[in-house]
């Protein structure tokens, strides 16, 4: 039976645009290849639509493939329709992954590039945070924050080549 249904689009020719479904008649050779149930060799023709949804077997959204806001954007639901990751490009072609843990209210990871350069943060709601980067300039480092989103520590190693380790106070100020 899914032989049957995965056929009668190829078929049918069926193709999707601008969410409407339109039809093409199928050749001879379609025809008896969906007859014969053979694995078909014909190039296959696009698939053309701005929004994919994959759903479980209770009809959840859990795979979204979407340009539908001007931008290509997949996503990974859970059952509970929550974010597990993404992959976006920005309207600069910059793109960037996010990862989020069961817990929303625990940590999350992203790797992404942005006008400043790339970098892969973790964070935690509260504030909590820590990340790595290589901006434009060519410094690279280690940044960590503390629950209140204070700067802790950084360890840079600037565009020169120097190294430089600071320490922050719980207000933030520089540690001499």
């Amino acid at each position: 039976m899914r032989r049957v249904i995965f056929l009668v689009p190829v078929f049918l020719g069926i193709t999707i645009g601008n969410g409407v479904a339109q039809s093409a008649a199928p050749t001879p050779t379609e025809q008896h290849q969906a007859k014969q149930g053979s694995v078909m060799t014909k190039k296959s023709r696009p698939l053309v639509t701005d929004e994919i949804r994959l759903v479980d077997g209770s009809g959840r959204t859990r795979l979204l493939l979407s340009t539908r806001s001007g931008l290509p954007v997949i996503q990974l639901l859970r059952a509970d329709g929550s974010l597990g990751l993404s992959a976006t490009l920005d309207a600069s072609g910059r793109g960037s992954v996010r990862i989020q843990g069961s817990d929303p209210s625990g940590p999350s990871a992203s790797l992404e590039v942005d006008d400043k350069g790339s970098h892969v943060k973790f964070d935690r709601s509260g504030g909590a945070s820590s990340y790595l980067f290589l901006n434009n300039a060519g410094e690279s480092g280690v940044v960590l924050l503390d629950l209140n989103g204070k700067r802790r520590l950084n360890l840079l190693v600037q565009a020169d080549g120097e190294p430089v380790v600071q320490r922050f106070n719980t207000q933030g100020q520089p540690i001499p």
